[in-house]
Formats: structure tokens, C-alpha cells, sequence
């Protein structure tokens, strides 16, 4: 990336309108002080401080990205290695580790998990030190037990296996956070022995700090957000009925499995190039127009609802657009498109009614007969009854129910029944 790139994506980041705003609010949370303070003192370039925010930004949304982001901090502080994690003091043990490329050696993976796992109990006292410690603050491992800058450290053996494995000869830290059931701590291996100067991490503390910082806390939500986007998605795919979020003209976001198992199916909905359509032409053409409607302010259910005949010759599918808007920019940026299949058994079921626990054996096996279309006639036929029986059964049921018809009963089972799948 050159100059004209670095000074455009920093312009970029800290002056977008939406979509980026909300990077935009990330990155004046880090501080711009400490940004403009690093380059006026000289400590950092423009292209160096456009280079370590949008690898920040990279990092708090992708996991993988954070080697990266410690490269350039490594690089910058001429460190053999430069590591960022969280440590759990109570246990003890760093369930976040992210490191530079040394970390790929396997010295060091191998390091790193008996960390992850509580086996570096002589830096314990450190860390516990460094909790006391005010945050954002660079230091010689040997002054947060009080030494002076330079002087010999105690035994650490741990230590010494640490440095080994990644050719560093001693340590820097940082206390990053100042609240959090973690202390989120920086760690630089220098390449070269201390004397009485602050550590090279002290130069960058007033940008590295803060960026650091509200990277970890980044990565956590967007950790949490993937989590529940991964269990909303596993609930997506147990619905009973097709969905699917799309654009007003027609490509498919993302679907069920329902919704791409009738698609595949070819039988009324076909999908091409990522977009929805209908097998017959009127019908796709209404589709079209039912999608285009639901992006529109003035969107009536009535333009919404259509059926999709198939070929062969089964009930037609039924499909409803419904928006989806924001309403912060308050305007469709998706359409919510639902299929069902009257021809489904299984979401057909009186499961629903039963719930209600009003029915009689003899009327809830009537109204399974009846939320699948069956007439009086093929119901007593079905059941060996006769038809005023069944007449009589029917009516029970339905006013056992409330409803006021054999399409409300209907209705009231479809509607009773949770959609998902067992």
C-alpha cells in the first residue's frame, strides 16, 4: 500500500458516512489524541498509523487477522516477538492468545498451549503484579517487582524457555485494560537486553494502547456475535417452511434448508446464479413484482401473498415477501421471502390442537383428516365411521375450538404447530 493509499483509507476510516460509520465510531474511540500525539512527536508515520488501524480493524472481525496485526507491531518495535492476550489470573491461564509469526514455531505453539492451560505458574506473580499496575503503562518486566530499569530479575525458568524459543532476550508488558474479568496484557520479547530506558513499547504506548485495546474488546463482541449467528442460523435451518432473506430483485442473501431443498427440487422454485425464480413464467414474473413491492415504503399485503403452480401438478406453493428494514437508515435493505407447501404432512399435524387439550381422541383424529383436506365423506370412509358421525365429530370440534368454520380449524392447527422441526 502506498502513501496516496495509506492517507485514502485513513481519511476513509476516520471520516466515512454509512455504511462505515460504525468503524468510523470504533476508530475515534481509540484515542485520536494518542494517534495525533504518535505523529507529531515523529513516532509514527501517517502510513505507519493507517497501516496498524486498519489492521486493527481486521483483526477485531477476523481472528485469523490478529498474527498480522502483531507482525507490524513487532516490526515497529524491532522485536524478536510481540504477543497480546488475556489472562485469567484466578485460574491461571490465557483462554486468548494472539501472537506474531514466531508463535508458528513449534517451540513456541507448543509453549503457547501449556500457557493457555495454566502451566506457566512462575509468571504468575507477574501477572498479578501487573494487575495492580495503572493501564497502558510500557515496563521492564523487572519493575513490577519493584527493580530498577536494567537490574538482574529473579529465577524464572519458565522465562528463560520463553525468550529460547523465540530468540528474544527480554520482556517488555503492558497492562491494556483497566476493567474485565481478564487482564489483557501486551508483550514484547526485545532483542536485546535492558538498561535504564523505558522499554521500546513505551514510544508507542499513546496510539498502541488505546488501539490494542479496543481491539480485544472488538474481537469479543464480534466473537459472541458469531456465536449467536451460528445458533440463529442453526434454528433458521429446523424451520418447518421455506425462507429466505433476498434483494428486492431477487438474489437470494441467504436460506434455509427447506427453502433450498424446494428450490433444488425444481418443482415450482428454481435458483440460478444466486438468484430465486419460478419455474412458470407468470408466476415468476409476479414474483418478481411481490419482491420489488415489499422494498417499497408503500407496500400493501394484498401485492405481497402469491401462489406458485409446479409441474407436477401438486397444490401450488404458497409465498409471502415481507421487508426488512432498518430503522436507523429507514429504508429495505432485505425482503423475507416465506414458502410453504399445503402438501406438507408434517407441518400439517394437529400437534397444536392437541396442546389445547380440548379435544376428544375420536374429534383430534377427525381434525387430522380435516387439516389435510379431506371432505366429510373421505374422513367417515377413512375412519369406518358414518358421514353423520363424522358431521357431528366435526361440528364438536369446531366449536370445542372457537372457530366458526373447517378453514378456521385449519388455520388454528397451522398456526398452533411450532415450526420447527424435531
Amino acid at each position: 500500500m502506498d502513501g496516496n493509499e495509506n492517507a485514502a483509507a485513513t481519511a476513509l476510516l476516520l471520516n466515512a458516512n454509512p455504511p462505515l460509520f460504525l468503524w468510523r465510531r470504533w476508530l475515534i474511540s481509540v484515542r485520536p489524541s494518542g494517534i495525533s500525539a504518535a505523529m507529531s512527536d515523529g513516532t509514527y508515520s501517517q502510513d505507519a498509523a493507517a497501516q496498524l488501524a486498519l489492521a486493527a480493524v481486521d483483526a477485531a472481525a477476523r481472528p485469523e487477522a490478529w498474527q498480522n496485526l502483531c507482525d507490524l507491531v513487532a516490526d515497529h518495535l524491532n522485536a524478536a516477538a510481540f504477543m497480546v492476550f488475556a489472562y485469567d489470573t484466578a485460574s491461571p491461564a490465557a483462554p486468548i492468545f494472539h501472537a506474531s509469526k514466531v508463535a508458528q514455531r513449534p517451540a513456541v505453539a507448543s509453549l503457547q498451549s501449556e500457557m493457555q492451560n495454566g502451566g506457566d505458574a512462575e509468571d504468575h506473580a507477574a501477572y498479578s503484579a501487573l494487575a495492580r499496575m495503572p493501564p497502558r503503562v510500557a515496563l521492564q518486566e523487572g519493575e513490577l517487582f519493584g527493580l530498577k530499569r536494567g537490574a538482574d530479575l529473579p529465577p524464572n525458568s519458565w522465562r528463560d524457555r520463553v525468550l529460547q524459543a523465540t530468540d528474544g532476550q527480554a520482556r517488555s508488558i503492558m497492562r491494556i485494560n483497566d476493567h474485565g474479568p481478564f487482564l489483557d496484557v501486551a508483550v514484547a520479547h526485545e532483542r536485546s537486553p535492558f538498561d535504564d530506558a523505558p522499554p521500546e513499547m513505551a514510544r508507542l504506548t499513546p496510539l498502541l494502547g488505546s488501539l490494542l485495546a479496543r481491539t480485544l474488546e472488538s474481537s469479543r463482541v464480534v466473537a459472541a456475535l458469531a456465536a449467536s449467528h451460528a445458533r440463529l442460523m442453526a434454528l433458521f435451518d429446523r424451520l418447518d417452511f421455506g425462507a429466505a432473506f433476498c434483494t428486492p430483485d431477487g438474489k437470494v442473501i441467504t436460506a434455509n434448508a427447506a427453502f433450498r431443498e424446494m428450490a433444488d427440487d425444481n418443482n415450482g422454485l428454481w435458483q440460478s446464479s444466486g438468484r430465486i425464480g419460478a419455474t412458470d413464467p407468470a408466476a415468476s414474473a409476479a414474483l418478481r413484482r411481490a419482491l420489488d413491492a415489499a422494498a417499497r415504503p408503500e407496500a400493501t399485503s394484498d401485492r405481497l401473498t402469491l401462489t406458485v403452480p409446479r409441474r407436477s401438478g401438486q397444490l401450488p406453493l404458497v409465498l409471502r415477501a415481507a421487508p426488512v428494514r432498518d430503522n436507523d437508515l429507514s429504508k429495505t435493505v432485505a425482503v423475507l421471502l416465506l414458502v410453504i407447501d399445503p402438501e406438507d404432512e408434517a407441518r400439517l399435524s394437529v400437534d397444536g390442537l392437541a396442546a389445547f387439550g380440548v379435544l376428544s381422541p375420536a374429534e383430534l383424529d377427525v381434525c387430522k383428516y380435516l387439516v389435510q383436506g379431506f371432505e366429510t365423506n373421505g374422513i367417515a370412509e377413512r375412519r369406518g365411521t358414518e358421514i353423520e358421525t363424522a358431521r357431528n365429530q366435526i361440528k364438536s370440534a369446531t366449536a370445542k375450538l372457537a372457530c366458526h368454520s373447517r378453514l378456521d380449524v385449519v388455520r388454528l392447527a397451522m398456526s398452533a404447530k411450532a415450526p420447527i422441526i424435531k
